[in-house]
């Protein structure tokens, strides 16, 4: 399975939840759309449909990282669980490594 990058990852992590901040602070349509992009790059980088089961796959995904990669299994049954199937579009192979 393709898995996005650590870095990559909690760089959307880490964005994700400054925006989110911001756009309760400030809706302005630059934040709200900035705000949509990353949301759209969690869900395809995770294989979720929405950015509320993108957010707990990525942290997780990015526990199994810290663990060297030894629960991948755990990943892919948290996938199966919330119904997550999708597969990720080549166009962002590069932002990916593979698992």
């Amino acid at each position: 399975m393709l898995m996005a990058h650590r870095e990559t990852l909690t760089g959307m992590v880490a964005e994700y939840g400054e925006l989110s901040r911001t756009a309760a602070a400030r809706r302005t349509p630059d934040v709200r759309r900035r705000l949509d992009d990353v949301a759209y790059t969690l869900c395809v980088s995770t294989s979720t449909h929405d950015v509320h089961a993108a957010l707990p796959a990525a942290r997780h995904q990015l526990r199994d990282a810290q663990c060297g990669g030894r629960s991948g299994s755990a990943l892919w049954a948290a996938y199966r669980a919330c119904g997550c199937h999708w597969r990720v579009p080549l166009s962002l192979a590069p932002l990916m490594v593979r698992a």
